[in-house]
């Protein structure tokens, strides 16, 4: 199995946030981003599953 690492670029930069890193919502809890576009990020929560966010409001853990 072959596994790529992201590449860093445009978009990661600007949302503040990479793609694996660990995130908290305030409602959906923790999660980890599975990707970025802008200020937008799909995360991957324990708990609500699969959301798309604004990078605002999550912050890192």
């Amino acid at each position: 199995m072959l596994v790529r690492k992201a590449k860093i670029d445009d978009r990661l930069i600007e949302s503040g946030f990479r793609v694996g890193q660990r995130v908290h919502h305030d409602k959906f809890g923790y999660g980890q981003v599975l990707a970025a576009d802008g200020t937008k990020l799909q995360v991957n929560f324990e708990k609500a599953g699969l959301k798309k966010v604004i990078s605002t409001f999550v912050t890192g853990v």
